[in-house]
């Protein structure tokens, strides 16, 4: 009985500190993401993305396994997109399909702006690819 008492602590415990990393990462995405609009505003998508790039870089490392860390890689790709960076953004919508890819509305929205990043690059044959699996989900 005492033990498994001890197992109920101990996972409240993991659950707690779990959801404090989680709260305090969407407040690290919360500000990054605010910083990069007024900045956006002042001196345009290319030297905001180089305002926010390691705050951004500091989310995606240390809560990259939580939802917050997988959220903040698509709104980075979308920064990387808008400052001209298509290869970057490429990477992250990549590895955002592979974590967020289950859900339908996600997945046709990464799926799209992995579309247009290719298109940017003008690599066409794969923009059209990207697209045409968006009509296959539905």
């Amino acid at each position: 009985m005492g033990a498994f008492f001890i197992l109920l602590v101990a996972i409240a415990g993991f659950r707690y500190f779990a959801n404090q990393a989680e709260n305090t990462a969407f407040q690290l995405l919360s500000q990054a993401t605010i910083k990069y609009q007024k900045s956006l505003n002042a001196i345009g998508p290319e030297k905001a993305y180089q305002e926010v790039k390691e705050d951004f870089e500091y989310i995606l490392n240390k809560y990259k396994s939580k939802e917050c860390g997988k959220l903040a890689r698509v709104v980075y790709a979308n920064i990387s997109y808008e400052a001209g960076d298509p290869d970057q953004a490429i990477l992250f919508y990549e590895q955002a399909l592979n974590d967020l890819g289950k859900e339908k509305s996600f997945r046709n929205f990464i799926l799209s702006s992995l579309g247009y990043a290719y298109e940017k690059k003008n690599d066409f044959q794969k923009a059209i690819f990207y697209f045409e699996e968006i009509t296959k989900n539905d």
